[in-house]
């Protein structure tokens, strides 16, 4: 048959031509669709049959399938998201997902193989695919935007210059307007302000939300002005002796004006009667205001003028020595003179002129010289006569001492010892059993001859009593005591009026006493004066604030006390040991269980009271707990845990509650922790005990068994070995149908391999499975599959003319098969279907509640048969 082609889109129809195979003769012709001419045309996708006969009746069959393709394409998918028009760009563009076969048209336009549309005015596009049938799809619709405005150029508002005092400039734009500003065209910001930029030239452009420039606006930032150098200084005068100001002068430029203080400027560089000893920060200023770095100038300290001399000591010329002297303090570095010539660094000047007045200098090695220190050295004095003794009273009893008295002399004074000089002639007080020189001076220090005078003896009066020993008041006694050195013929007194020949005074107050002898002459002697202190204040016992006793993690105790600022306290144990408070806080910790004692110190030495405390002893921690345990097993799945009590413990298990309960069960597999707590809360070392998860037995299984399809049923406890729990149940995981009561049916399986678990429930499930292969070893087939295949139909035309009138599968064969069919049009919709079929399908749809006629045309069988691989293959249904 020649002509055959796809109908497609542009081929709507297909001429088919038989008479190309036929020899010379008559030759009848007759088609699947009824015609007896040579030629058909078909519009429809089918399988067509045609039978020629010749003239001598032999006849020969042949096909022919019309394909057909006249599906339209899927519309075109966008690959990735249209590009629009930007700022920059007026068109757009975009690109569809390439096709094989396909080609493309946009508005209408030629079609191409091309995918990408560029250069695309704003408009809506549509595009279409066409495949090599001709056949067109549905248009894919894209829209090109309008190209977004660009914002106007940013107007400047104010710019700011550098100055002197800053490097860099700023400016900023007018009105805020919701657009974003760069200066480099990268960064950009909605801060329309630009600050810390160097001098230079800039363009500022601005951007609106789509991204788009304006056109940029040029900025100029200034240089900034420039600052003058730090002056330089061109002389420096320093303080002298005489001048005690210094002045300098710095190097002027013209244009610059210069300050020492920062606030008055002058152009002139010389700044004169400076103070001394101090630094000047000069600076130069130019007309800008720019103010340079500052020079230092130090101007020294005047060089210092020594003091005047200070005169130590004048000898004046004596009765005599008609010479004086004198001597000033020395310093070191100096140098004195008296006449401005001659300089020495001796202070002493001797062998001078009498009744002459001396000025003295000193000069240092500066040169400088200081004011002078006068110097008068006197006349030489006249010596006076000898005194007269005008009167004499010697010592008594009550008076010790005795008198005498001279003729005085208007500019004399007198003296009896050559050192204490008085104008009075009367010298009094004086000791007895002597002989006193009286000697008189002059005005000019000259002494006379001594005229001597005799004091006798005074009637004894006893010494003053010595104290052999004082005991003052104490802690304890508030009274105090004192002892003096008696002698025999003596008695003594504290209050003058009662005398004891006894030394001792006793229980005396608090207070200053004076003791005094007196002898048989009733003289009595000076007093010695004895204080008797106040009694020293005992501190009060020390309060305890607070006692911490040991624990069970802490071994020891400590006391804190009420601490009171300059007591020292003092613990003592039982054995006598002291331990004092060296930190000074009152607190003693670190103690071991027992009694102490605290004693309070003060400064006096005096102890107070003892405060008696008690340390108990550290509870002791209970020993770990005794216990013993139920493991879960398979039939009871939860453990138990027992505790052997003992009185006055509570125990924990885990992170449970303290109690007195000792047996705890139901608990699930798992570790557990176990401790005792005693009264005191102290808690043992915990107890671990485990309690595992039961497992069940592993039944071991006989190698895979291999059964042949039309063996017996067989028993699936076989493949169990040794000893197992006998409860369990047999499972199909494949649910084959061929399992019952623990055997399977070989004959309900198909050939393949099987898995069969052996379930066990409970608290200790276990899943066992075996594995059986069926095979057809032992099955002997009366025919071959491929005999079964040579015997199927290939077209069925139910027309009645009894040929091909039904779909027939191995009618001549005696293989005893049974056959399962199913028939499906070309849609992969199954039409017929029979479990045991019967070589009786004529076309009719009898799966169907219709009973329907099938339209004619090329459908797929598809034959099972039990045992072997599936036939399948295609059979033309043609009209009756």
């Amino acid at each position: 048959i020649t002509g055959n082609q796809t109908l497609t889109c542009d081929v709507t129809s297909v001429t088919l031509d038989a008479s190309a195979s036929t020899a010379d003769g008559n030759f009848t012709y007759l088609w699947s669709d009824g015609s007896t001419d040579p030629t058909i045309t078909v519009t429809q996708p089918n399988t067509y049959f045609v039978i020629i006969t010749g003239e001598n009746g032999c006849s020969a069959e042949t096909s022919v399938t019309v394909e057909a393709f006249q599906e339209s394409p899927a519309a075109p998918e966008l690959s990735g998201t249209p590009v629009q028009p930007t700022c920059t760009e007026p068109t757009g563009s975009f690109e569809i997902i390439a096709t094989e076969g396909l080609t493309y048209s946009i508005n209408g336009g030629e079609f191409t193989t091309a995918t990408g549309f560029s250069n695309l005015a704003p408009d809506t596009y549509s595009v279409v695919a066409k495949n090599e049938y001709g056949c067109t799809s549905q248009p894919l619709n894209v829209s090109i935007e309008a190209q977004p405005d660009a914002p106007a150029a940013p107007i400047i508002h104010v710019t700011v210059h550098p100055s002197c005092g800053e490097t860099t400039g700023s400016f900023g734009i007018c009105c805020d307007n919701g657009l974003e500003y760069s200066i480099d065209g990268e960064n950009f910001q909605r801060d329309p302000i630009f600050m810390d930029l160097a001098p230079g030239y800039y363009e500022v452009v601005a951007r609106n939300a789509e991204g788009c420039l304006s056109v940029p606006t040029p900025v100029t930032i200034n240089e900034a002005p420039e600052t003058p150098a730090a002056p330089e200084v061109a002389s420096v005068v320093q303080p002298t002796c005489e001048v005690p100001t210094g002045s300098f002068t710095v190097t002027t430029e013209t244009g610059l004006e210069y300050s020492i203080d920062g606030t008055t400027w002058q152009t002139e560089g010389t700044f004169e009667d400076l103070p001394a000893e101090a630094v000047y920060e000069v600076v130069a200023r130019n007309p800008d205001g720019c103010i340079s770095e500052a020079t230092q100038v130090t101007i020294d300290a005047q060089p210092e003028t020594p003091a005047a001399p200070a005169v130590a000591s004048v000898v004046q010329p004596t009765c005599e020595v008609p010479t004086g002297s004198f001597t000033v303090t020395t310093e070191t570095g100096l140098e004195y003179s008296i006449d401005g010539t001659t300089w020495q660094t001796d202070g002493s000047f001797e062998d001078l002129t009498a009744d002459t007045v001396y000025e003295v200098v000193a000069r240092n090695a500066d040169g400088c010289i200081s004011e002078a220190t006068q110097v008068t050295i006197d006349a030489q004095p006249n010596t006076p006569a000898a005194p007269a003794i005008a009167s004499v009273e010697q010592p008594s009893c009550e008076v010790p001492s005795g008198f005498f008295t001279v003729t005085t002399e208007t500019g004399l004074e007198y003296s009896i010892d050559g050192t204490n000089w008085q104008t009075d002639g009367s010298f009094e007080d004086l000791t007895a059993d002597a002989i006193y020189e009286v000697v008189a001076r002059n005005s000019e220090g000259c002494i006379s001859e001594a005229t001597q005078v005799s004091i006798e003896a005074q009637p004894e009066t006893p010494a003053a009593p010595a104290v052999a020993s004082t005991v003052q008041p104490s802690c304890e006694d508030p009274s105090g005591s004192f002892t003096v050195t008696t002698e025999t013929g003596l008695e003594y007194s504290i209050n003058g009026t009662d005398f004891y020949t006894s030394g001792e005074f006793n229980d005396l107050a608090p207070d200053s006493y004076e003791v005094i002898a007196r002898n048989t002459d009733g003289c009595i002697s000076a007093a010695t004066t004895v204080t008797i202190n106040p009694q020293p204040e005992t501190p009060a016992a020390p309060v305890v604030e607070d006692i911490m006793q040991p624990s069970c993690v802490e071994p020891s105790g400590m006391v804190v006390l009420t601490y009171i600022e300059g007591i020292t306290y003092s613990l003592t144990d039982e054995a006598g040991n002291t331990t004092a408070d060296t930190d000074e806080d009152g607190i003693f910790g670190g103690l071991a269980p027992g009694t102490y004692s605290i004693t309070a110190e003060n400064a006096e030495g005096c102890l107070s009271e003892g405060t008696q405390v008690s340390i108990d002893e550290q509870p002791e921690a209970p020993i770990a707990p005794e216990v013993s345990f139920t493991q879960p097993s398979c039939e009871t799945p939860t453990g138990s845990i027992t505790i052997t009590a003992e009185e006055g413990m509570l125990y924990r298990i885990n992170d449970g509650e303290i109690s007195a309960e000792t047996s705890f069960t139901q608990l699930s597999p798992g570790t557990y922790t176990v401790i005792a707590v005693n009264a005191e809360g102290c808690e043992s070392q915990p107890v671990t005990v485990t309690l595992n998860q039961p497992e069940a037995a592993v039944i071991e299984t006989a190698d895979p068994m291999s059964l042949c399809i039309e063996d017996a049923a067989y028993n699936l406890q076989n493949m169990l070995l040794g000893e197992y729990d006998q409860s369990g149940t047999w499972e199909d995981p494949a649910n084959t149908g061929a399992l019952e009561n623990g055997s399977i049916d070989p004959s309900l399986l198909a050939l393949g391999t099987y898995t069969f678990n052996y379930v066990i429930e409970g608290t200790c499930p276990s899943t066992t499975s075996v594995e059986i292969s069926i095979n057809d070893d032992c099955v002997v087939l009366a025919c071959e599959l491929e005999d079964v295949k040579e015997s199927i139909s290939k077209v069925v035309t139910p027309n009645g003319d009894g040929i091909n009138e039904f779909f027939t599968v191995g009618l001549d064969l005696d293989c005893g098969f049974i056959y399962h069919v199913q028939i499906f049009n070309r849609w992969g919709n199954k039409v017929y279907e029979s479990n045991n079929y019967q070589n009786n399908w004529d076309g009719t749809a009898r799966s169907s509640f219709t009973g329907d006629q099938l339209p004619a045309g090329t459908y797929y069988y598809i034959v099972q048969i039990e045992g072997l691989e599936p036939i399948q293959g295609y059979i033309y249904l043609g009209t009756k």
